[in-house]
């Protein structure tokens, strides 16, 4: 008798783990920085680089693509979120005006690094697709929300069917 009370014991155990760590992992979820237009948390778009180093949401830049005139620079961005910053100069003063987060944050609609091209579909309709043709120089595939708009999520992905790689706002700057 003691041995089966042992066994209900130890699957009481076990079950109450598993939802402990699905809860864990919900909760980590929920948590997660979120992505909208205007940047993520207090990385904004527009926001000057000396404001950015100074809230610790960005480290050192390093020159960009030399194809963008004036030339922009680069900074990584500081955990929890992977990714890059890119900003129009070096100087204090220059402004962040693209992002490329390549992971730990979402969108409001739950989409991050890793969703899949059904997912980003599902959570924004009126997306379209957009990708380079066979033979081009720059090979890259997107999914684009809202379709027509300047400040928009761009969702690079893996080929035609790919994964999401990144989440970009509002564009991808494409280096040739």
């Amino acid at each position: 008798m003691a041995f089966m009370n042992t066994r209900a014991a130890a699957a009481g155990i076990a079950a109450a783990s598993a939802l402990a760590l699905v809860a864990g992992t919900a909760a980590q979820a929920s948590a997660a920085p979120v992505i909208t237009r205007q940047g993520i948390g207090k990385l904004r778009l527009g926001m000057t680089l000396a404001a950015a180093q100074s809230a610790g949401l960005v480290g050192g830049v390093r020159p960009g693509c030399e194809s963008y005139w004036p030339l922009p620079y680069w900074s990584r961005l500081r955990s929890p979120l992977k990714g890059f910053a890119t900003f129009n100069g070096k100087a204090p003063t220059s402004r962040l005006r693209v992002l490329s987060i390549s992971g730990g944050a979402r969108t409001a609609r739950g989409i991050d690094v890793g969703s899949t091209l059904g997912q980003v579909e599902a959570a924004y309709p009126n997306s379209r697709r957009d990708f380079a043709r066979p033979g081009d120089p720059i090979q890259f595939f997107a999914i684009i929300t809202p379709p027509n708009s300047r400040s928009a999520f761009w969702f690079s992905r893996e080929g035609r069917t790919g994964p999401v790689t990144s989440i970009n706002i509002p564009r991808v700057e494409i280096c040739e």
